[in-house]
């Protein structure tokens, strides 16, 4: 379903330029599937998620730009 949006955004969207995602630093396996299809790391924001057991963890800004 996502490469579906990502090939809409490609062929028929000519306004969008750019698709924006946070990923939990956490979370690997989603991580690895964004960059799989073209997601890029674009820094990290160091403690921004709280988890249960206090300790913070990042979040790491992710961008897909569309190929022209």
């Amino acid at each position: 379903m996502f490469l579906d949006l990502l090939e809409e955004v490609q062929l028929n969207r000519e306004g969008i330029e750019r698709i924006e995602m946070i990923a939990r630093e956490s979370n690997h396996r989603q991580i690895a599937f964004y960059e799989s299809i073209g997601f890029r790391r674009e820094g990290v924001f160091e403690g921004r998620i709280r988890n249960a057991d206090g300790t913070y963890e990042a979040d790491i800004p992710m961008a897909w730009t569309k190929h022209t």
